[in-house]
């Protein structure tokens, strides 16, 4: 799959099979038949909306690709032809990775743009383009609006992110509310989404059934669960699930700019005689088997978008001071080792990922086995690393799941 491969690794006979697949142009993919004057123009837009890919050697109808393409003649100096268009056409200067696929006498080139930050950009004459995703138009001159838009597009990004995001745990706070909660400890919460949101990437009718296009499993269960409990809110779907006899608590929400949102209690409370407290422990297997799920399927949210720009993952842990945390253990889950009481009231961690990350799966797994061992570091347990990394290669959503 051409969205799933490190750009070194894309073969002339992958190209083919993107081919057979029939997709069409969006507003990350673009086919061309050969090189032509529209290709700085596909580039600009391209960098200035989400990123995207353009396939040269393909003909198109209609955004579909010819199925009878087979690429262009192959001569040397086709991916510093691409270099020199770039530098030669649009300002600031862009660094798109390119591919040349080689089969006999033929090649496909594919370049493959990330999403840019220092925006607008714009080719000769000051012209900045955009992407559309419209088949018939799609690289279009950037409105005034857009245009000012991309001149301030990492601060009004930020701003509108903020907003998403305090929607969203607006109404967990008022689902707790009404159902008078109060978690005691061990309250875990986790974002993820659009570094640099711009508009949605769905549209909310979408929303109840787009869980079924990014659920995951691993661990031996799936996530998200609950899909009879969904019910839409404003730009999204949530569902909140409370078991009173046991406290459990979990409130999750899917939003059309590509957000996911998840709040559950982790702790396990142990009761006595007359439900006295016998103790309060914090496993942090739990905590990491739900982040690696949750990690899993919000990139599988981005991607269902079309989006290929980069996203923030956050991870907050709260209500912890003098909890006892257990560490991870290797598959079969039998804890070992001393138990460590946590000295800290909240702990906090930011991920990004890079467009490109999501194109390969060991950087996205190293990437979440980062913070699962930096978790455990911060409860007092710095010699984790292999345990965890064992236990997320041998049980996790890539262990199961082997599309990326």
């Amino acid at each position: 799959m051409i969205f799933s491969k490190k750009i070194t690794d894309i073969t002339y006979d992958d190209c083919m099979g993107f081919i057979a697949l029939k997709v069409r142009e969006s507003v990350n993919l673009d086919y061309k038949e050969d090189f032509s004057s529209s290709l700085p123009k596909t580039i600009c837009a391209f960098a200035n909306t989400y990123g995207g890919i353009v396939i040269i050697g393909v003909k198109d109808a209609d955004g579909f690709p010819d199925q009878t393409s087979n690429g262009i003649k192959y001569v040397d100096g086709l991916s510093e032809r691409v270099m020199r268009i770039v530098s030669d056409n649009i300002y600031p200067p862009v660094n798109p990775e390119t591919a040349v696929c080689i089969k006999d006498d033929k090649c496909f080139v594919v370049i493959r743009i990330a999403e840019q930050i220092d925006t607008p950009y714009t080719i000769r004459h000051n012209r900045p383009y955009v992407r559309t995703g419209d088949v018939n138009t799609p690289d279009d001159l950037a409105t005034l609006e857009r245009v000012e838009w991309l001149k301030n597009r990492k601060q009004k990004a930020e701003i509108l992110r903020e907003k998403i995001l305090e929607s969203i745990n607006a109404r967990c706070r008022n689902n707790e509310k009404l159902n008078k909660l109060d978690i005691p400890f061990g309250v875990v919460s986790m974002s993820m989404g659009p570094l640099f949101p711009y508009s949605p990437l769905f549209k909310e009718s979408e929303m109840p059934k787009v869980r079924e296009r990014v659920w995951t499993q691993g661990y031996g269960v799936s996530f998200p669960d609950m899909i009879e409990s969904l019910r839409t809110v404003q730009g999204g779907a949530s569902y909140m699930d409370y078991r009173q006899e046991t406290g459990d608590f979990k409130y999750l929400e899917i939003n059309h700019y590509g957000y996911i949102f998840l709040k559950k209690d982790m702790g396990i409370q142990k009761l006595g005689e007359n439900k006295a407290i016998q103790s309060q422990e914090l496993p942090l297997n739990r905590i990491i088997m739900f982040m690696d799920l949750f990690a899993r399927v919000g990139e599988k949210l981005c991607k269902a978008g079309g989006y290929t720009g980069a996203v923030r993952f956050i991870i907050k842990i709260d209500k912890i001071l003098g909890i006892t945390t257990i560490p991870c253990t290797p598959p079969g889950y039998h804890f070992y080792g001393s138990n460590k009481t946590s000295v800290d009231s909240s702990l906090e961690w930011e991920v990004v990922f890079k467009g490109e990350d999501f194109f390969d799966k060991d950087i996205v797994f190293e990437k979440i086995l980062e913070v699962a061992t930096s978790i455990s570091y911060a409860f007092g347990f710095p010699e984790q690393r292999e345990v965890l990394k064992k236990m997320m290669a041998e049980k996790g959503p890539f262990a199961s799941d082997k599309t990326l």
